[in-house]
């Protein structure tokens, strides 16, 4: 090989590492971790509250959690003792913030991933927080968050117990509503 052709082939080895640099996305943000807290604003979670089951496909029990009655408002309540842990809630006061559980199987982090997955692909949806979190009572949850325009969504996924769990899905209308008091107390509710 003459100099020409090795002087060609550095710049063009150059010019496509440049060219790579210049097109990578900006590094993911980091994962959130560890235990959640007790919340930041909207409503302080009074002593009216209302105690709902977990339970697996034959009806039995296998975890509780509790709401604030006088913040949500149930929507929708599953009426079989074998679907009894689906429930949708909505803010009483109309601020734009909804919750609904459900039974999940397996892994906690693969129902809440393959959630948002879908919604980034289907709905558009960005995806801005992901990360493995644990609650008041020590039940690891994996945690995504994501909005698209003005909506945004948190999934709180857990196992509780035999693979069966819980996902926990909220619906509000600004980021900062995902980390209202009245949420975090839910999660945080959630015991075996």
């Amino acid at each position: 090989m003459d100099m020409k052709t090795k002087s060609c082939q550095r710049l063009l080895t150059l010019i496509g590492i440049v060219f790579l640099l210049t097109t990578c996305k900006d590094a993911p943000k980091p994962d959130i971790t560890g235990e959640f807290t007790d919340g930041n604003g909207g409503t302080a979670v009074s002593e009216t509250r209302l105690e709902r089951n977990i339970t697996n496909t034959s009806g039995d029990v296998i975890a509780t959690y509790q709401y604030d009655a006088t913040y949500f408002i149930e929507i929708y309540s599953a009426t079989s003792n074998a679907d009894s842990t689906l429930l949708a809630l909505t803010d009483i006061g109309g601020e734009g913030l909804s919750l609904v559980t459900s039974r999940i199987y397996g892994r906690p982090d693969t129902a809440c991933r393959y959630l948002a997955a879908l919604m980034a692909r289907d709905e558009n949806f960005e995806i801005d927080l992901t990360g493995e979190r644990e609650n008041a009572g020590g039940i690891e949850f994996y945690q995504v968050e994501l909005h698209n325009g003005s909506v945004y969504r948190g999934l709180y996924c857990a196992e509780l117990k035999n693979n069966t769990g819980v996902a926990i899905s909220v619906q509000a209308t600004s980021r900062a509503m995902l980390a209202y008091k009245q949420i975090y107390f839910i999660l945080n509710s959630v015991t075996l």
